[in-house]
């Protein structure tokens, strides 16, 4: 996926997956609380990508890492145009 389309392109994905999951989590009832709670649906990273510590936009930046071998699983291929 870097060779495709370039680590900085990687990050503006990945940027933009936190901002769907953002989304996902407060359809579902989510809020944001300093401690993570499952069963109350509270999370700390309900915050703006800059603000989300290094750890875990690590979690985002692999998704979109992996994203061209999940392709390549169900017969897709990436493609630079």
């Amino acid at each position: 996926m870097v060779r495709a389309i370039g680590e900085e392109q990687i990050k503006k994905l990945a940027e933009m997956e936190h901002g769907r999951w953002n989304v996902e989590r407060l359809g579902y009832g989510w809020r944001y609380a300093r401690e993570k709670s499952i069963p109350q649906r509270l999370s700390p990273y309900l915050i703006p990508w800059g603000k989300v510590p290094p750890d875990i936009q690590e979690f985002d930046l692999n998704a979109i890492r992996g994203l061209s071998g999940k392709l390549r699983q169900i017969g897709l291929e990436l493609i630079k145009i």
